[in-house]
């Protein structure tokens, strides 16, 4: 069957449950829906109670609800009005149909095809790269349904309902398992939305499913007069022009007198208004400048660092580290302690200076608090000093803002540095953010970072030093001014010399199968988390009996070996330990259940064009390091 009539059917069979007539009691549901967002789920029953007593034929009412409480609107969306949404909240869409956002969600804030903060993401095909995906980051897709990927969000959508005469047709909400290497990433929920005769599908994952309910539940038409702004990004001006006209727009390159930052070369990144926003057909769009994730400079090859809304100005060649041994620096350095540290083993350097950023609450510098005296306001703010104190050829000063939690510890061979930095104290302005730290685990500073509203791609980084999972570093430096939007990159190390060792044992193994590899036995083989076959350390040896049919697996035919994976791969993969996605999302690939499987490396590789051609062997490594099980997973077009 091909693909348009695979999409055809799926019309079809969607259109079956759509009702023939207009939902009854559209007012008293979309009613009880506002109700429900503004003053809680107890009003919102005692809403839908009404509706029961009032209704005659309750029978009728029941299946009414289920289907189109979360689609319903008002019943003739003709005037601007439609465009009305609570405070907070904002309008999103394409082909006409619009939604509502929290207002400060971002748009296609990705990284390796994944959201990387609370963001509207327009879908054009590409494939999900296999990378982290950040914690507790709801968003929203939107689609057409020609896309190969979307059908199976299609295939989800079994509910018929419609908004004003259009039929549309929805999903379920569904819990998704606990998938991917980072924490508090899971439960997550999807719920999806299609609109067939507006070539419209949408979809909506969080880890709250109020948020997916809220979403689809606002969805409306946009009134004649008003349009949704298309996506353009990655588009030339030529294009652009052509996709502006037809959602009615219009497309300029020049900034109109008197403005800035809409010039731009070619392809497009981002626009004003940005995609998705419903405007006047009388809007025209420009290209924008995505938000920078290059460090703010100062003047003079000076930089400004620091932490919250505070920052000092510090001579750029200075270094950032996030704790450390801050009492004897062997270059001049700015420090992000959680604890106050007095001694140190080592000797100084001359002319080395120091600036620490310490949160005033803690025990550690409680006595450094109590001896601080008011020092007058800086931008409006109340600050206190402790008197600059000079001993042992070192010049120490202190300076606390109480309302912003922040204590300022300098010191410095050289008096005048130390007054320099305290008197450069500054707010920063609104857009611009210090890029924060957190004490403990890397995943401590990563919800750190998002709550100070930026995107975070995690890094992994092999090494031999040290203990794998650590923060290694963050890009842009801790403390360093950035956009709000910007990405931040963390560093952590991965792989430990054990991990290593059994990945590149297997490796060699893939390449001389007659050589013998790192195996238990019996080795257990699977596919998708599925059990297949179990094979005997004897058997291992024959490489015919690695192979594994894979006829309907992943839309796919044929048959599939772990060892030709790898030896295809030329040993260009990565290695994630624990559980992980598959591609494309949603959705958490379950693992082989090994009752003598210890812990769990996945081989990928590191880089591919789309999600036919992505796959993961993993491999279920027992604590004395032998290899008990062997499972495969394949991406689907």
């Amino acid at each position: 069957m091909t693909r348009e009539q695979d999409t055809r059917q799926l019309f079809q069979d969607a259109a079956a449950h759509m009702p023939r007539t207009q939902p009854p009691l559209e007012e008293l549901i979309r009613e009880g829906r506002r109700t429900k967002r503004l003053r809680g789920t107890a009003l919102v029953m005692t809403a839908a109670a009404s509706v029961a007593v009032v209704a005659v034929g309750g029978f009728l009412i029941a299946p009414t609800l289920s289907s189109t409480d979360s689609l319903a609107k008002d019943s003739a969306i003709t005037t601007p009005e439609a465009l009305s949404v609570p405070p907070g909240r904002r309008l999103v869409g394409m082909n006409g149909i619009a939604v509502e956002v929290p207002a400060n969600w971002g748009v296609n804030e990705i990284r390796c095809g994944q959201p990387t903060r609370d963001t509207v993401v327009f879908e054009r095909g590409q494939p999900a790269r296999s990378c982290f995906l950040a914690s507790k980051v709801s968003s929203l897709h939107l689609a057409t349904v020609g896309l190969r990927f979307t059908r199976e969000f299609l295939g989800m959508a079994r509910h018929g309902g419609a908004i004003e005469d259009v039929g549309t047709s929805r999903s379920a909400i569904a819990r998704l398992g606990c998938g991917g290497v980072l924490e508090n990433q899971c439960p997550a929920f999807v719920g999806s939305l299609v609109v067939p005769t507006r070539d419209v599908v949408m979809w909506v994952n969080s880890q709250d499913r109020f948020v997916v309910e809220d979403i689809l539940g606002s969805a409306r038409l946009i009134p004649q007069g008003y349009a949704a702004v298309p996506d353009l990004s990655g588009l030339d001006e030529t294009a652009a022009t052509k996709a502006a006209e037809e959602a009615g727009l219009s497309y300029d390159s020049q900034c109109p007198d008197g403005t800035t930052r809409c010039d731009v070369d070619p392809p497009i990144q981002s626009t004003d208004p940005a995609a998705g926003s419903v405007v006047s057909v009388d809007t025209t769009v420009r290209a924008t400048e995505p938000p920078s994730s290059t460090p703010a400079e100062s003047v003079d090859g000076t930089r400004l660092v620091g932490m919250g809304r505070v920052v000092v100005t510090v001579p750029g060649g200075w270094a950032s580290e996030i704790g450390g041994c801050v009492d004897l620096p062997q270059r001049n350095t700015v420090y992000f302690p959680a604890e106050l540290m007095l001694t140190c083993a080592g000797k100084r350097p001359q002319d080395t200076s120091s600036v620490r950023f310490y949160d005033s609450t803690s025990q550690s510098v409680a006595d450094l608090v109590s001896q601080a005296k008011p020092a007058g306001r800086i931008d409006g703010v109340a600050v206190s000093r402790i008197p600059t104190e000079r001993g042992a050829g070192i010049t120490e000063g202190v300076l606390i803002v109480p309302n912003e939690d922040l204590l300022i510890w300098v010191d410095s061979p050289t008096p005048s540095t130390v007054s320099d930095i305290l008197e450069s104290v500054s707010l920063l302005p609104e857009g611009l953010v210090a890029i924060p730290t957190s004490e403990g685990q890397w995943q401590s500073t990563r919800e750190e970072i998002m709550e100070a509203g930026l995107a975070v791609e995690v890094v992994e980084v092999p090494t031999d030093e040290g203990p794998g999972g650590r923060l290694i570093e963050t890009r842009p430096d801790v403390g360093s001014v950035v956009s709000v939007g910007s990405t931040v990159s963390l560093m952590v190390a991965t792989a430990s010399d054990e991990n290593r060792s059994v990945v590149n044992l297997f490796h060699r193994f893939a390449n001389n199968p007659t050589g013998g590899g790192p195996f238990d036995t019996p080795i257990s083989l699977g596919l998708g988390g599925r059990l297949v076959k179990t094979i005997t350390t004897e058997e291992s040896y024959d490489e015919d009996a690695w192979v594994i049919d894979v006829t309907d697996y992943a839309e796919r035919d044929g048959t599939v070996s772990a060892l030709e994976l790898l030896r295809q791969s030329d040993g260009n993969f990565r290695v994630v330990t624990g559980e992980h996605r598959g591609c494309p999302g949603p959705g958490a690939k379950a693992p082989l259940d090994l009752s003598g499987g210890g812990r769990l490396l996945s081989i990928q590789p590191r880089q591919f064009d789309s999600c036919i051609d992505w796959w993961s062997v993993d491999l279920y490594v027992n604590d004395v390091q032998q290899v008990v099980g062997v499972d495969v997973h394949l991406g689907s077009p």
